[in-house]
């Protein structure tokens, strides 16, 4: 799995700790998975400890609400810049000219709905721009799987 640490860039300790950060959170989700109908509050604290494992949040770091606000966290530290500087770095666009923080909330979305076996829509998520409201949907149709 090759990862994109920006033009020409590549960090072998990043790509490990995305790569174990993605079996930690795999593990939460399979913990949760386990739990014959979790509380709302319980999913919601499983799936925050997912997002902040998945997208390597430091216990410091405060998790924000903005999905965008998380991916810009996520690409600031992988790229070792702070989040300021991010609009002024050239990255390449690997996903038919989406952003970079538009494709870290896609692909969170994608990891969430496969580790936890429920399906948020391509136009959900494009509506969704909070952590709260992912959470809530994710929530609800986890729910209606059962």
């Amino acid at each position: 799995m090759e990862y994109n640490m920006g033009p020409g860039r590549r960090d072998r300790a990043l790509e490990l700790r995305y790569e174990e950060a993605e079996k930690k959170a795999k593990a939460i989700a399979e913990t949760l998975k386990s739990k014959p109908r979790p509380s709302a509050d319980e999913f919601d604290a499983s799936v925050r400890s997912y997002i902040r494992t998945r997208m390597l949040l430091e216990p410091k770091d405060e998790m924000p609400d903005s999905l965008n606000v998380l991916g810009q966290m996520n690409l600031a530290r992988a790229l070792g810049v702070s989040i300021p500087e991010l609009s002024s770095i050239d990255m390449e666009a690997k996903c038919g000219g989406t952003s970079a923080v538009m494709t870290k909330k896609i692909l969170l979305i994608m990891a969430l709905n496969r580790d936890l076996g429920v399906s948020v829509t391509p136009d959900e998520a494009a509506e969704i721009t909070k952590i709260s409201e992912l959470i809530e949907r994710l929530y609800h149709l986890y729910e209606s799987n059962d």
